[in-house]
């Protein structure tokens, strides 16, 4: 998995296992129980770790013990209990909690699409190993969850969204999920990512790019005269840095930056501002935007007269944050 997938994995687990456990007499709601007679704590977002999705600390390799930092002292106990010391403030001291997380065996799952709705199905789970299986350096070599990016070996599951995962994921403001690729021959699927807007496409060669964003953008200057966005404009008024067979660099004039020409007094007040930019590399066919947002806006509606969406979906529909935060 990656950073973008993982909390995704949890969420929903969270979810099916918080359903199931509602089910009088089911056996999550047994299983709870069981746990909440070893220790109080124990609920599912303990079971299934934060450290998961967040790994500030990495995550334990089998057979490796958890530390943690606990209040030494009774006294800052008592009155951490009483009120009158904040847990972050008493000293702690780190403890090895005696309870290594142990490998019980392995479990294969095996999915296929349905024929006729196209979504995934779980086909196959079964034991393929157990505790003996393997040594100890065995299972911590497999344990590990770190790939080399630039290995031959590092490729992500591939895997898809259905609606009953998308159901309980929740979606930033103004976005929903939708299906497409109907004529693919399985059915479709359901689109989770969207091309990152301030990434676009050409084909152009850099100088006749270059021609097409400078008649573009006097066109949408024009507009901004007329609507008195003169402010706006002021920082959409620039000039080419570069123009190569290899890339094309536009920056807004430096003036744009502040309203006035010694900035030292402005210095921490969010009152300086830095220029936009747009860089278009040849080889790749991309053109890269940046800037202040509402600068990038003006931009990026210039550019959607003559270029293409990238052609890279990395941004989620669903918000990563309330997600992670859970």
């Amino acid at each position: 998995v990656d950073p973008d997938r993982a909390p995704v994995i949890r969420y929903v687990t969270l979810g099916v296992f918080a359903k199931e456990t509602m089910r009088t007499g089911s056996y999550l709601n047994q299983l709870q129980q069981e746990l909440f007679k070893l220790d109080k704590s124990n609920n599912w977002e303990l079971v299934f770790d934060s450290t998961t999705i967040n790994a500030r600390n990495g995550l334990r390799l089998p057979y490796s013990d958890k530390a943690s930092m606990v209040v030494d002292s009774e006294e800052d106990k008592r009155k951490i209990k009483e009120g009158t010391l904040s847990k972050t403030k008493a000293f702690k001291k780190r403890v090895r909690e005696g309870r290594p997380s142990v490998a019980i065996g392995k479990i294969r799952y095996e999915f296929d699409k349905d024929p006729e709705t196209g979504e995934s199905r779980l086909i196959s789970c079964r034991w393929v190993a157990d505790a003996s299986s393997y040594g100890i350096a065995e299972w911590i070599g497999m344990g590990t969850c770190r790939r080399d990016p630039s290995s031959a070996n590092y490729e992500l599951t591939p895997w898809q969204l259905g609606p009953e995962v998308l159901d309980m994921l929740p979606t930033k403001p103004g976005e929903q999920f939708y299906r497409e690729g109907f004529d693919d021959g399985e059915g479709g699927h359901w689109v989770t990512h969207k091309p990152f807007p301030h990434i676009r496409r050409c084909e152009l060669p850099t100088h006749e790019f270059a021609r097409s964003f400078t008649e573009a953008l006097s066109d949408e200057q024009s507009q901004l005269q007329d609507d008195q966005e003169l402010d706006l404009l002021k920082r959409v008024v620039g000039s080419w840095i570069s123009v190569t067979d290899r890339q094309a660099i536009w920056r807004a004039a430096a003036g744009s930056q502040c309203e006035a020409k010694s900035p030292d007094w402005l210095w921490g007040q969010r009152r300086i501002r830095r220029p936009a930019e747009v860089v278009f590399l040849k080889r790749k066919g991309k053109i890269v935007v940046d800037g202040p947002q509402d600068a990038v806006d003006v931009i990026i509606r210039v550019l959607k007269t003559f270029t293409k969406p990238d052609d890279n979906a990395v941004m989620p529909i669903y918000d990563v944050n309330k997600i992670s935060a859970s």
